[in-house]
């Protein structure tokens, strides 16, 4: 590249050797899978958040829950999401016993245990999520432009007293939180104002 300094190099990620091949790489670094123990780490900052007590019960549950994961980070922090909503260990036992007793066992099924967590969001969730596949991948989304687009397609209506705009941020944060997006730009308020879909989430979509 003429902008780069003498030895300078290009880093390139990806998760196909055949395309590190293309790219006639003079040194390849794999990268391995979480263990089992990082992995638990990343679920469980997600599954109970900031408590400092942790049931055990959920804790055991939360441990074969992990297991599906394979070491896949997106899927640790996508599942730790999905169970932060779920308090009762009966909610934990069907994730665990129904969902995800059918999940692939090979280190391809991310996408699957995505998906789990898209079908337990709410029908007005799901289709705004959907709707976000018109972005190219890598495409930082403005949120306010997000929501204005959602409304123009009359994807979100209001509830109560909440009007239509703050129903889609609410929507925007709820999947930001349940790690479909990421990479979250922040205004000085620590208000979101732009965010990003992960590649595979956005093959979901």
């Amino acid at each position: 590249m003429s902008c780069g300094l003498n030895d300078s190099s290009i880093v390139v990620t990806t998760r196909q050797k055949k395309v590190a091949s293309i790219m006639r790489a003079t040194q390849m670094h794999h990268l391995s899978n979480l263990s089992e123990d990082e992995c638990w780490l990343l679920f469980s900052q997600r599954a109970f958040g900031n408590e400092s007590e942790k049931r055990p019960s959920l804790v055991k549950i939360g441990k074969e829950i992990v297991k599906k994961c394979k070491g896949n980070p997106l899927a640790a922090k996508s599942l730790g999401s999905l169970m932060y909503s779920k308090s009762e260990e009966k909610q934990w036992l069907l994730v665990m016993e129904g969902e995800l007793r059918n999940l692939p066992q090979d280190e391809t099924s991310i996408l699957p245990a995505l998906r789990l967590s898209y079908f337990q969001l709410t029908a007005q969730v799901r289709r705004c999520f959907v709707f976000c596949a018109i972005f190219s991948k890598d495409f930082q989304i403005e949120k306010e432009t997000l929501v204005h687009l959602w409304m123009a397609n009359d994807l979100i209506s209001p509830r109560g007293n909440i009007e239509v705009e703050e129903m889609g941020n609410e929507i925007c944060n709820e999947l930001y939180l349940r790690s479909f997006f990421q990479d979250a730009d922040r205004d000085g308020l620590g208000n979101i104002k732009s965010l990003k879909m992960h590649d595979l989430v956005h093959d979901l979509a």
